[in-house]
């Protein structure tokens, strides 16, 4: 918020969920090959069903494609779930960026601290007034009362709430590769 600069110990602990959530985008690239090997797998036993039926059963097979389409729909849920961290990291670079541009710009100088400057100079109600009228209706409401009785979960909470979804839905889809492989292995 732009009415208090952030405290030495809060830019630490942004900066330590930030490496925190930073291993986000490798956990997306392995699903990712995850996802890959999950459609190449239906899409070769789909194209070889005949067989595939023959030797490890009916059953079987149609276990092993539903667990196999679960596994897809795993890694769509995780790749969610990597985009949302990574917005919240791009929103708030960008937030910090424009802050820094507009203090300069305003005091026709560089300014050292951005965020001191705005809570000097400009009009906090104001600014949280002009963004939150630039929301649909809804979501205006849902704004306004967040910032009237502020939840128990901080934004940063919920960053690393993400992060251990985002790990856990991996490992369930992992899991899932697992158990396809295994209902084959038991087929045959």
């Amino acid at each position: 918020m732009l009415d208090s600069k952030p405290s030495i110990e809060q830019k630490y602990v942004d900066a330590i969920i930030d490496a925190t959530t930073s291993p986000s985008p490798e956990i997306d690239k392995f699903s990712t090959w995850l996802i890959g090997g999950a459609a190449a797998s239906i899409a070769l036993s789909v194209s070889s069903l005949e067989s595939l039926t023959s030797n490890i059963g009916q059953g079987i097979t149609k276990a092993f494609l539903t667990v196999l389409a679960l596994s897809i729909l795993l890694g769509l849920m995780q790749k969610i779930i990597a985009i949302q961290i990574s917005a919240a990291k791009t929103v708030d670079k960008a937030a910090e960026e424009a802050i820094a541009k507009i203090a300069n710009l305003h005091s026709e100088e560089a300014v050292r601290d951005a965020s001191k400057y705005m809570q000097e100079n400009a009009d906090s109600v104001k600014i949280i007034v002009g963004y939150i009228s630039a929301f649909p209706p809804p979501l205006r409401a849902k704004l306004t009362e967040s910032l009237v009785n502020p939840g128990k979960k901080a934004k940063y909470n919920t960053q690393i709430g993400m992060f251990k979804n985002q790990l856990q839905i991996l490992g369930v889809q992992v899991l899932s590769i697992f158990i396809a492989i295994g209902l084959v292995v038991h087929g045959i």
